[in-house]
């Protein structure tokens, strides 16, 4: 579940996009009783404009077909065609930063911060070195050579 977040006084000019995998129904309330469980992924303007979203291609869409972006907007993911909402995710695992060789896991996930999540569940000792997509998932609309215009919105540098 993607909602956006009230922005505080000292934040007026932007409002935070948060991130909890299993959140469901009323997730406002939710993020109000335990916000530290809420992973911050993006980020929107005083305009309700868009300015990055680490999430699927899928998510970003339905965000930006919303706009302007009002607080309280809720996405679930799960509500978006399955086929657009996942993408397979290669991590390294390692036991500590000195582990030259690690484990290689394989999951299919939202984002990369719910591959990470699934692979502590998987081997909760680790640390995530590396992660990558391995396959990205492809509308049917687009064909694989087509440019892809809409692309996912990044963290800005800086």
């Amino acid at each position: 579940m993607y909602l956006i977040v009230p922005a505080f006084s000292d934040m007026a000019n932007q409002c935070r996009i948060v991130f909890k995998p299993d959140a469901s129904g009323a997730a406002l309330k939710q993020y109000r009783q335990n916000p530290e469980q809420w992973t911050e992924v993006g980020r929107m303007n005083a305009k309700g404009v868009l300015v990055y979203l680490d999430a699927p291609k899928a998510v970003v869409q339905a965000f930006k077909q919303t706009e302007p972006l009002m607080a309280g907007l809720e996405i679930d993911e799960n509500e978006l065609p399955a086929d657009e909402r996942n993408n397979s995710y290669c991590l390294r695992l390692v036991e500590s930063e000195n582990d030259p060789i690690g484990v290689t896991f394989l999951c299919r996930a939202q984002n990369p911060l719910h591959a990470k999540q699934l692979a502590n569940e998987f081997l909760p000792n680790a640390e995530v070195a590396a992660c990558e997509v391995i396959e990205a998932e492809l509308g049917d609309d687009q064909d694989p050579g087509e440019d892809d215009e809409q692309a996912p919105l990044q963290r800005p540098k800086g």
